[in-house]
């Protein structure tokens, strides 16, 4: 299977001249899911708190947001539709943030890298969005 990046569309489509080397993206999303996960592990192992149902919805949500970005961006090629999804994962992920931080307050910076990333992404979405 090709790597997204590697796509004829891809590498046909003007990119701003602040996105990383294709190769980054990988280590970084890695790096991203290890905190994912321990920030998960943290939560469920925090003792009961009033927000733990919601926590796990915008948990859910945040999932769904990811795993569908990548079909919309590459598969369906559609690039402002992927944004709109970028812009509600990086919204939810500051809603993860607020409601983890009462449950527990290492679950909830360790999403702060996930955050920066999510705006940073965004913002190369939106630069591809508005320039193809």
């Amino acid at each position: 299977m090709k790597k997204p990046a590697d796509t004829k569309f891809y590498k046909n489509l003007n990119k701003p001249p602040f996105q990383p080397p294709a190769w980054l993206f990988a280590p970084v999303w890695t790096i991203i899911y290890i905190l994912l996960f321990i920030s998960l592990v943290f939560l469920i192992k925090a003792p009961f708190h009033p927000l733990k149902p919601v926590a796990y919805i915008l948990f859910s949500l945040q999932m769904i947001l990811n795993v569908s970005w990548m079909p919309v961006f590459f598969k369906k090629q559609k690039i402002c539709a992927a944004f709109a999804i970028s812009v509600l994962l990086f919204f939810c992920i500051i809603a993860m943030i607020i409601v983890y931080y009462p449950i527990s307050f290492y679950a909830s910076i360790l999403l702060i890298p996930y955050l920066f990333w999510s705006a940073y992404a965004s913002a190369i979405n939106l630069y591809i969005c508005e320039m193809n």
